[in-house]
């Protein structure tokens, strides 16, 4: 790698989104910035960018093998999404399929209207849902008279859900509509790292129910006000997320980096008024790179082999964060061969041992 002068170079590891995005972030500030010029070099072990996004198009179907929607409540990759020039091909789910059903204890449950992500807005319908018991809808009512809590320590979701609204609306909703989305433990995800905007609900309006209330209307009130409907819940593109994936990739190569698949990161190297020796492997054998900066937009295990002679209590950190692996299969229906409306976007579970599938999309809504 060779650098301009007073270059700052950079090492970016890993090309999923994480990775492009900070290559992508770091070009556009150096460029549009009065700091120091920026090279950057990303590089990515498989033989293709994207990382758990994957899009197979085949025979006129288009499937997604990892995440195939993002969250809009969480709005950065939305808006990231525009900044790319991508904004007039999101798409969200079908005004008239927005429900969701809830599969528990084998019965399909219709998940309560106006619910903000576990946080219910509408009274009535979350009195009359089959899904929670009475007492179970009592005990979420308290939210409106509780405290916000007084410290701003980290806590899990479950922890967080189970203080706010209870122990069954963190089993049947918390559950499975928080931790599928990360398809993890809600016992073990940090609220603040997944889902900071309910900690500032909190925070901002102590109340829960009362905050999601207040910023329902001012959503519905914005939609009304340009003409539309409501807003979505998901994110999505025709062509699979992928097409984020080619946009951030081409504006990232366009933007002057250098860009390497097929290549690894083995070790990082601390050199002395020099900054850092990146060693890696790749087609041609193993080789270093000189550097002033280091990115690790890997797994925390990959991360800490590379870290493991620079920094052995970071490595070890990283080396035990758990890691789950999951399946996606995409199936194909003539609609005839399909007895229900599919008027939804599809079923989550609540019980993962009694039915080992986390949900079921459909795409087609």
């Amino acid at each position: 790698m060779t650098a301009g002068p007073g270059a700052l170079r950079v090492v970016v590891a890993g090309g999923g989104v994480s990775g492009l995005t900070t290559a992508y972030r770091l070009l556009k500030a150096a460029r549009t910035g009065d700091g120091r010029p920026v090279e950057v070099t990303l590089l990515e072990s498989r033989d293709r960018l994207g990382g758990n996004i994957r899009t197979e198009r085949h025979e006129g179907f288009v499937i997604d093998g990892g995440p195939d929607a993002w969250v809009t409540a969480k709005p950065h990759a939305s808006s990231l999404a525009r900044e790319l020039g991508l904004g007039g091909r999101l798409i969200g789910t079908t005004p008239e399929n927005r429900r969701v059903l809830v599969l528990d204890r084998g019965t399909v449950h219709p998940f309560p209207e106006g619910m903000l992500l576990t946080v219910p807005t509408q009274v009535l319908p979350f009195l009359k849902t089959g899904l929670l018991s009475m007492p179970a809808k009592a005990r979420a009512g308290l939210d409106l008279l509780l405290p916000r809590r007084d410290t701003d320590t980290d806590e899990s979701i479950a922890s967080f859900v189970r203080r706010r609204f209870g122990e069954e609306v963190l089993r049947k909703i918390g559950a499975p509509l928080l931790g599928g989305v990360f398809a993890g433990d809600v016992e073990a995800l940090s609220i603040r790292s997944t889902f900071p905007q309910l900690v500032e609900l909190e925070k901002k309006h102590r109340s829960l129910v009362l905050g999601a209330r207040m910023e329902m209307r001012h959503r519905v009130a914005a939609r009304r006000g340009k003409g539309g409907t409501a807003p979505s819940v998901f994110h999505s593109f025709p062509g699979g997320l992928a097409e984020f994936v080619e946009a951030l990739a081409k504006a990232v190569q366009e933007g002057g980096a250098r860009v390497e698949t097929g290549v690894r990161v083995v070790r990082v190297e601390r050199v002395e008024q020099a900054g850092y020796l990146v060693h890696i492997v790749g087609a041609d054998g193993p080789s270093a790179l000189q550097t002033d900066a280091v990115v690790l937009a890997i797994p925390g295990y990959a991360a800490a082999d590379a870290l493991r002679e620079l920094d052995r209590d970071m490595a070890s950190d990283l080396r035990n964060v758990p890691y789950v692996s999951s399946v996606v299969v995409g199936l194909a229906y003539s609609k005839a061969d399909i007895a229900h409306r599919l008027d939804a976007t599809g079923i989550i579970t609540t019980d993962k041992h009694e039915q080992p599938i986390m949900a079921v999309t459909f795409l087609s809504s």
